[in-house]
Protein backbone atom coordinates (compact mmCIF):
# COMPACT_ATOMS: atom_id res chain seq x y z
CA UNK A 1 0.00 0.00 0.00
CA UNK A 2 2.67 2.33 0.43
CA UNK A 3 4.58 2.27 -2.47
CA UNK A 4 1.24 2.63 -4.24
CA UNK A 5 0.63 6.02 -2.17
CA UNK A 6 4.45 7.45 -2.14
CA UNK A 7 4.37 6.62 -6.41
CA UNK A 8 0.71 8.22 -6.65
CA UNK A 9 -0.60 5.18 -8.16
CA UNK A 10 -3.62 5.59 -5.26
CA UNK A 11 -4.37 8.04 -3.25
CA UNK A 12 -2.63 8.48 -0.32
CA UNK A 13 -5.85 8.48 2.42
CA UNK A 14 -6.07 4.50 1.50
CA UNK A 15 -2.91 3.92 2.85
CA UNK A 16 -3.84 6.03 6.17
CA UNK A 17 -7.63 5.08 6.42
CA UNK A 18 -7.02 0.80 5.62
CA UNK A 19 -3.90 0.93 8.16
CA UNK A 20 -6.40 2.67 10.85
CA UNK A 21 -8.97 -0.03 10.39
CA UNK A 22 -6.22 -2.76 10.47
CA UNK A 23 -5.18 -1.31 13.75
CA UNK A 24 -8.75 -1.70 14.70
CA UNK A 25 -8.99 -5.16 13.74
CA UNK A 26 -5.75 -6.31 15.22
CA UNK A 27 -6.89 -4.86 18.37
CA UNK A 28 -10.58 -6.12 18.61
CA UNK A 29 -9.22 -9.93 17.28
CA UNK A 30 -6.62 -10.60 19.28
CA UNK A 31 -6.07 -8.33 22.92
CA UNK A 32 -7.91 -8.84 25.42
CA UNK A 33 -9.42 -4.91 26.13
CA UNK A 34 -12.65 -3.75 25.15
CA UNK A 35 -11.90 -1.73 21.98
CA UNK A 36 -14.45 0.96 21.80
CA UNK A 37 -15.06 2.57 18.27
CA UNK A 38 -16.48 5.69 17.36
CA UNK A 39 -20.37 4.75 15.32
CA UNK A 40 -19.04 7.58 12.80
CA UNK A 41 -15.31 6.28 12.34
CA UNK A 42 -16.49 3.00 11.62
CA UNK A 43 -18.83 4.12 8.95
CA UNK A 44 -15.99 6.71 7.69
CA UNK A 45 -14.02 3.26 7.24
CA UNK A 46 -16.69 1.31 5.35
CA UNK A 47 -16.66 4.27 2.87
CA UNK A 48 -13.09 4.71 2.38
CA UNK A 49 -12.62 1.15 2.08
CA UNK A 50 -15.81 0.94 -0.98
CA UNK A 51 -13.91 4.00 -1.88
CA UNK A 52 -10.54 1.64 -2.62
CA UNK A 53 -11.84 -1.17 -4.30
CA UNK A 54 -13.36 1.21 -6.31
CA UNK A 55 -9.95 2.54 -7.09
CA UNK A 56 -7.82 -0.94 -6.83
CA UNK A 57 -10.40 -2.22 -9.87
CA UNK A 58 -9.96 0.44 -11.75
CA UNK A 59 -6.24 0.58 -11.56
CA UNK A 60 -6.46 -2.97 -12.29
CA UNK A 61 -8.71 -3.07 -14.90
CA UNK A 62 -10.97 -5.01 -16.48
CA UNK A 63 -10.18 -9.04 -15.32
CA UNK A 64 -11.25 -11.81 -18.29
CA UNK A 65 -12.92 -14.67 -16.62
Amino acid sequence: GRHFASEGRLDRRYHRFLGRAFELRQLADYYAVEVDVDPALVSELIKVGEEFLEAARDYVGPQES
